[in-house]
């Protein structure tokens, strides 16, 4: 279980199959899950919860390298469905046999899009169109909901010279639950400026949140939907800057400087739950710092750290929930007789409130160790929490201890 005196159980069954023609691929990939989740006690909300459900998804996605036998062309189309239901019962804490409420959801989608891809000289150009729609039914509101979500965009990339290139990008996006937006934008790449190369954009943009923020209530977490929730928009400016030491460095820098209007906050309400809200203004700056190294010919290092500001100009306050700090570190080490043994671990600071009672600023490592006997077969075996480490960002939904996995990968 996830929780002392806890229980979980999720069953699980996922396929992709590939299949190649001379100029024409295609991909199926097709999932489904069974989950039961139970004996939550969330003291805080006097409650006790049970959640059980399942879930599905399926696609099929068709790429042809040479559309209409111009090998200048290339284009996919992609086709997707998902199915979701759960339920979720209530008890009070100090009645735990009564049943005290139950709430029903699901979401059905269905989805297509398309991308066409164009390449000329130096000239690269990317289009998009995707549509799909959503009926939700849930406890939250009377009869089904359709969401209607459709958007278009163009991207293109020109290079002037092998020093200096540009790109420009433009999208429109129809949202049936929040609002249409259109969104831009533009930078330049500059290679080899003593050794570094620089990326400047602008941009214009939109985010619409997920719709159980908006329509669902989640009262084990202490959360409210708000129907009145709008999308964010703003403006970003960004710059990178990546340069090679000694053969055996690279060095990566990042940073960037956002204003959202209508940014998404978290809000309390009379009761004390919380719902998802607007504030005018939000401003949010951050940095990124990533180190590769490679000491010797089959040893590669990674590290990283990135920091996040973000506040609220309304008020002057800095903005708990959103990731604040966090570092990472990668090693890959090649053995003899074509085994890898690798090594992730990350560290995360989300500034969560007191009352989610999280445990934040803790280091947790991965490790895997894979054997590839042939090029089409592979063997691997895995640790996941590798010291059993906690690091959540709330207590309803603390990370698993530490687990194992083994399998073998075989392509034909």
């Amino acid at each position: 279980g996830y929780m002392d005196g806890g229980r979980s159980k999720r069953m699980c069954t996922f396929f992709k199959g590939r299949y190649e023609m001379k100029e024409i691929s295609m991909e199926l990939i097709s999932g489904y899950s069974d989950f039961d989740i139970g004996e939550y006690e969330q003291k805080r909300f006097f409650i006790r919860t049970e959640l059980d459900g399942h879930d599905f998804y399926s696609g099929l996605k068709i790429n042809s390298d040479a559309l209409f036998s111009n090998q200048d062309l290339a284009g996919s189309l992609f086709i997707n469905g998902i199915k979701n239901k759960g339920q979720r019962r209530y008890y009070l804490l100090d009645e735990a046999d009564t049943l005290h409420d139950v709430t029903n959801a699901s979401e059905s989608r269905v989805g297509i899009r398309a991308d066409l891809f164009y390449q000329f000289n130096d000239n690269a150009m990317t289009i998009e169109v995707n549509h799909d729609q959503s009926v939700l039914e849930s406890s939250n509101f009377d009869g089904e909901m359709k969401v209607r979500r459709s958007w278009f965009s163009i991207q293109d990339e020109y290079e002037f010279s092998k020093k200096v290139s540009a790109e420009v990008q433009g999208r429109y996006d129809s949202n049936s639950a929040f609002s249409d937006e259109g969104s831009f934008g533009a930078g330049i790449m500059l290679k080899g400026v003593k050794g570094w190369n620089i990326r400047q954009f602008f941009s214009r943009d939109f985010n619409a949140p997920p719709l159980a923020e908006k329509f669902m209530d989640r009262p084990e977490l202490g959360l409210k939907s708000n129907e009145s929730l709008s999308a964010e928009t703003g403006y970003t400016w960004q710059m990178s800057l990546e340069k090679s030491f000694f053969e055996k460095w690279l060095a990566q820098i990042k940073t960037y400087i956002q204003k959202l209007q209508d940014g998404i906050i978290v809000s309390m309400d009379e009761e004390g739950f919380f719902y998802y809200d607007n504030a005018d203004s939000i401003k949010r700056q951050g940095v990124e710092v990533n180190l590769t190294w490679m000491p010797f010919e089959k040893t590669l290092l990674k590290a990283g750290a990135a920091f996040n500001d973000v506040k609220n100009e309304d008020t002057d306050e800095t903005v708990s929930g959103r990731e604040r700090l966090k570092y990472t570190f990668d090693l890959e080490q090649k053995l003899p007789q074509n085994c890898t043994f690798t090594m992730t671990g990350y560290y995360l600071w989300w500034n969560m409130e007191e009352i989610y009672h999280s445990k934040e600023r803790n280091f947790l490592f991965n490790a895997k160790y894979s054997w590839q006997p042939k090029k089409s077969f592979s063997l691997y075996g895995a640790v996941y929490n590798l010291f059993d480490t906690e690091l959540y960002w709330i207590d309803v939904y603390p990370n698993p201890e530490r687990s194992y996995e083994a399998g073998f990968e075989y392509q034909f």
